[in-house]
């Protein structure tokens, strides 16, 4: 039983890694003073940086995915297609091999099949409508663009806020989430860390780059830890292929098994 509530609620947490953020909170007043400090802050552009950026590119990354949460710890193995940045298709397997799911998703829909349960959910990507399953706050466009280590924002949202020793820390305002800190590595061009607060100054989300190594030309990390403090609850993600395709599964969705029953989220 427990396991089959694992499988079930990690496919509902890739589910939910699909849609949109949570609720606007109301400014508070701090919040609003380190908005007006980082308006004023336009020493330093990311432009300059060449940021390590794949964004253009079809991705396979086969991965070991270990997800912890209260009374909730077990590992699957996933194979996750990423079509540059439009749609994203995963696989996922348990012990055995045994095949637990997939998830299709794209700006416009999802689509989940739960085979532990024998169901299919499906809708439109919508905080409103993910919210009735799970609540994490990332977008499909922050799922796409963190699975590769890319920025979520346009490069002019962010702007320079400090330097420590060989890296540099970007800030950005987000649109009713709060704020998303980037540290870069000045030497590898590359993402070290994005920790996103809101407006509250609570820290939300924090994601860990590690292992990075060639990929083309580009340097691609093997390893990211992505934590959600207020949630008390962590996602490991340890790569162990990544390719760059020159095409992605056609087509990435899927149809619902005629068996499964149907839950659409519209």
């Amino acid at each position: 039983m427990k396991k089959t509530q694992f499988y079930n609620t990690t496919i509902l947490l890739l589910l939910i890694l699909v849609t949109s953020c949570s609720t606007t909170q109301q400014q508070t007043d701090s919040f609003s003073k380190e908005k007006e400090k980082i308006e004023q802050q336009q020493a330093i552009s990311l432009h300059n940086l060449k940021l390590n950026n794949t964004d253009n590119e079809n991705l396979l990354l086969n991965a070991k995915i270990k997800i912890d949460f209260p009374q909730l710890s077990n590992m699957v193995s996933a194979k996750i297609e990423i079509a540059k940045t439009d749609s994203i298709l995963i696989n996922m397997t348990g012990p055995f091999n045994i095949n637990v799911g997939k998830l299709f998703a794209n700006q416009d829909r999802y689509i989940i099949n739960s085979n532990l349960e024998s169901i299919t959910y499906t809708g439109k990507p919508t905080a409103e409508n993910l919210k009735k399953i799970i609540n994490i706050p990332l977008s499909f466009n922050d799922l796409v663009r963190f699975l590769r280590a890319s920025l979520s924002e346009s490069y002019d949202s962010y702007s320079f806020k400090t330097e420590v020793e060989s890296e540099q820390l970007f800030v950005s305002l987000i649109s009713d989430i709060g704020a998303e800190f980037l540290l870069v590595s000045k030497e590898q061009n590359t993402i070290s860390q994005i920790q996103r607060k809101n407006e509250n100054n609570e820290t939300v989300m924090n994601i860990v780059y590690s292992n990075y190594s060639p990929l083309n030309d580009y340097n691609f990390p093997k390893k990211i830890v992505i934590t959600f403090p207020m949630l008390n609850g962590k996602v490991e993600i340890e790569y162990q292929e990544v390719k760059i395709l020159q095409k992605v599964t056609s087509p990435m969705s899927f149809d619902k098994p005629k068996s499964f029953r149907l839950f659409e989220f519209d």
